[in-house]
C-alpha cells in the first residue's frame, strides 16, 4: 500500500467520509458546480479524453 495504514488510516478514512457525505447537500450542488466550472481553466482535448481512455 502507498501509505502506512496504522499511521494515516484514520485520517484517510475521515477524508473519504467527508467527501462522501458532501454529496447529499443537494441544495448547494448547483452553486458548487458553477464555482468549479468558473474557476477551472481551459484544458486541452487530450486531458479531457483521459477519462475515456482509462476504461
Amino acid at each position: 500500500m502507498a501509505f502506512d495504514f496504522a499511521k494515516y488510516g484514520t485520517r484517510y478514512l475521515g477524508a473519504f467520509v467527508y467527501r462522501f457525505n458532501r454529496r447529499f447537500h443537494l441544495e448547494a450542488l448547483p452553486l458548487r458546480l458553477f464555482v468549479a466550472a468558473a474557476t477551472t481553466g481551459p484544458r486541452p482535448a487530450r486531458w479531457l479524453r483521459q477519462a475515456e481512455e482509462s476504461f
